[in-house]
């Protein structure tokens, strides 16, 4: 990324994370804005991660869990769910 690329910003820290912070980015030998730079994306990646893309939902089998619901014949098997399922 270039020079402006970036906008300028202040941040009001509490005085023990300003510590923590500098204190972090001395024994990485990095900036302490690219500290606040990468935990402001990992918290955003975070809060809403990313949407598979049209189509691959479909073919993603996590998302078809439950799509097509089976049944089992018994009529009392939300009852007698962990006998049927932990007995032999």
């Amino acid at each position: 990324m270039g020079q402006n690329d970036y906008v300028t910003t202040g941040v009001r820290l509490p005085v023990t994370l300003y510590r923590v912070l500098k204190q972090q980015a001395r024994q990485e030998g990095v900036s302490m804005a690219h500290i606040i730079r990468q935990s402001l994306q990992a918290y955003i990646l975070w809060q809403s991660p990313p949407k598979p893309a049209l189509g691959e939902r479909e073919s993603d089998s996590f998302f078809l869990i439950g799509s097509d619901p089976g049944h089992s014949g018994l009529g009392n098997g939300s009852i007698n769910h962990d006998k049927y399922l932990y007995s032999a």
